[in-house]
């Protein structure tokens, strides 16, 4: 298969309306011989309104969509391609014709579909509860995990491995490792509170019992571990930080605590805006004549 050939079949690929790219194999004849290209298959959720788990690749899409890369610089759009087709990078980048092809089609594609990439993230943060509390039926949380009123939440860009499946050459790709090892930050639109969960009675004794048989107790978290779900939409692009991450501004739209990171045994759940409200409320009627 000619390289026109190519670039028409990647051309289809990357515009098709769906949300999943599927695999397909693509030759071409380079010295007389066949070089086969398999493409890895990934995903590109257009106007997605799932919340995503927060990886480096998910907010590559993430940090497009919100103006946190520029479409003019080709390391910005050298990376996308390096993370979203490691083969079709490493098969073509030292081929200066192709490569310049493939590059425009990658930028139109960018300018073209940025406004449709997912803004939605879903982390999980190991909390640690201390002895549960029957007078006022709650866990109250270690002070190492507790949030008083946070504005800026911090968000770990990796789920497993931290590093990119595709290994990218310095000289390709000025600090690639270091780049995708930045932090990035949620600028939160209500503040965010968590010092204790209320939970019944008879679900504390069963999450006890589940700590007691499966040994959940960590000394990072200082007590005995659960897990906090944080549903966060993301509205805006800040700017980038001073370490070279990036802050963003989102709300989070609600909070669960399992025992598990299953996600199986749910203690408690809530609202952080209708909590901040909450608390407003109570402070205006603290002051009212």
């Amino acid at each position: 298969m000619r390289l026109l050939n190519v670039i028409s079949v990647l051309s289809l690929m990357l515009f098709l309306s769906l949300s999943m790219v599927t695999p397909s194999a693509l030759a071409e004849k380079r010295n007389g011989k066949d070089i086969q290209l398999k493409r890895e298959e990934f995903r590109i959720p257009y106007k997605s309104d799932e919340f995503l788990a927060p990886t480096f690749q998910n907010f590559e899409f993430i940090l497009w969509r919100f103006g946190g890369y520029d479409i003019e610089d080709e390391n910005d759009v050298l990376r996308f391609i390096a993370l979203n087709d490691c083969k079709l990078f490493h098969r073509y980048m030292n081929y200066d014709l192709e490569w310049k092809n493939i590059q425009g089609l990658y930028k139109r594609f960018l300018e073209k579909n940025h406004e449709s990439f997912p803004g939605r993230i879903r982390i999980r943060i190991p909390i640690g509860l201390k002895r549960f509390d029957e007078e006022r039926s709650v866990f109250d949380l270690s002070e190492e995990t507790q949030f008083d009123e946070i504005r800026i939440l911090p968000v770990k860009r990796y789920e497993g491995e931290v590093r990119s499946r595709c290994k990218v050459k310095h000289s390709w790709l000025e600090n690639f490792d270091n780049f995708i090892l930045n932090d990035v930050d949620v600028s939160l639109k209500f503040p965010l509170t968590l010092k204790e969960i209320p939970v019944p009675v008879e679900k504390a004794r069963e999450y006890i019992e589940l700590v007691q048989r499966q040994g959940s107790y960590a000394s990072k978290v200082r007590g005995r571990v659960a897990y906090a779900f944080y549903d966060i939409v993301l509205y805006d692009y800040i700017r980038r930080t001073n370490m070279g991450g990036h802050l963003l501004y989102g709300n989070i739209e609600n909070v669960q605590i399992f025992a598990n990171d299953d996600e199986t045994f749910l203690l408690h759940e809530f609202d952080p805006s209708a909590q901040f409200n909450a608390a407003a409320d109570n402070r205006g009627s603290a002051v009212a004549p």
